[in-house]
């Protein structure tokens, strides 16, 4: 009797396991799916918040190109990008495509996304987000800034070198060159001026020189004036008395042959345009949703089967610093 008693007992709780693994399964399964879906829509959020940075950056860098086909100086325009699989004629456009992680394992399908892109955005938005990483890269320079370095002979770096500009009306503070040979001026020039950018770097004494002169306008960027210092002249050794009649004529020293700088680079107006402008680019991307029933809390409104994401990114565009015009 206690064998058959014990027996019943223990088929019993082997039942009793079996129906709270039937009530639990369902539980299981939802929260399974579950993790799944809102695993999918976080992987979907971080690629289309990585494209969007992609084509906000893209502008940034090559703002005549991306920009220059619908920009318009009088206020915001726009232009969309939808239902193909590639851009060729947009570097915004292809770049948010060709972004890491849009084909990867969700097999992300190009002519889904919707790229919003909007230039000449006003300093203070609307925007829906402005991230910490926008690139700014304006001087408080008010007039003409000029850039560019200066070399050694050698076509070192020349550090520590004095750089001024002169020329009629032409004012400005002036600076020295950094670690690297790089120097930036800020000049105040009235009108179209011819300016002397010039370089002094004194050694042992003597003066190691370089000049350039060009055309400037009186606002804007001015960037790639570069300058080679030309070497002290060899002093000529003073002739020494000598038993003979007369004495050999020294050798003159070599004249210093001129290195060529490279062409300056000038902002043009066209450029100058786009130039302290802001532009947005907006990326939306349908996910799938694919969980019953509950999917219902992840999908858009009226539609079931797909929840939108969206990222919106805001730089600042700055081509004659950043990029010289291209």
């Amino acid at each position: 009797m206690t064998r058959r008693f014990g027996g019943r007992r223990h088929r019993g709780r082997r039942g009793q396991a079996l129906i709270e693994v039937a009530i639990a399964s369902p539980v299981l399964v939802v929260l399974l799916a579950g993790g799944a879906q809102f695993g999918s829509l976080a992987f979907g959020q971080v690629t289309v918040d990585t494209a969007a940075r992609e084509g906000a950056r893209t502008a940034v860098s090559s703002p005549v190109s991306s920009l220059g086909s619908f920009f318009s100086a009088s206020g915001p325009t726009t232009t969309v990008c939808q239902g193909q699989a590639s851009y060729p004629g947009n570097p915004v456009c292809q770049a948010v495509l060709d972004s890491p992680g849009n084909y990867g394992v969700l097999g992300f399908a190009p002519k889904n996304f919707v790229i919003t892109i909007t230039a000449n955005q006003p300093a203070g938005g609307p925007w829906s987000r402005l991230p910490g990483d926008d690139i700014v890269l304006a001087s408080a320079c008010g007039g003409t800034e000029v850039k560019g370095t200066v070399s050694m002979p050698d076509g070192s770096n020349a550090s520590g070198v004095d750089v001024s500009a002169s020329g009629s009306g032409v004012t400005g503070t002036g600076t020295g060159t950094n670690g690297s040979g790089a120097y930036t001026l800020c000049l105040g020039i009235p009108t179209v001026e011819s300016v002397t950018i010039a370089a002094t770097l004194t050694v042992n004494g003597c003066a190691e020189t370089a000049q350039v002169t060009q055309t400037m306008p009186p606002a804007g960027a001015v960037i790639g004036v570069n300058l080679t210092l030309q070497p002290c002249p060899t002093p000529t050794p003073t002739p020494t008395a000598s038993p003979t009649p007369s004495p050999s004529p020294s050798t003159p020293p070599p004249t210093p042959s001129s290195t060529p700088s490279a062409t300056p680079y000038t902002c043009t107006a066209a450029q100058q345009a786009l130039d302290g402008t802001y532009v947005t680019v907006k990326v939306s991307y349908p996910m799938p949703v694919f969980i019953p029933f509950v999917g219902q809390l992840f999908s858009d409104p009226g539609n079931g089967s797909q929840r939108t994401i969206t990222s919106q990114v805001t730089m600042r565009v700055e081509p004659c610093t950043l990029t010289q015009g291209h």
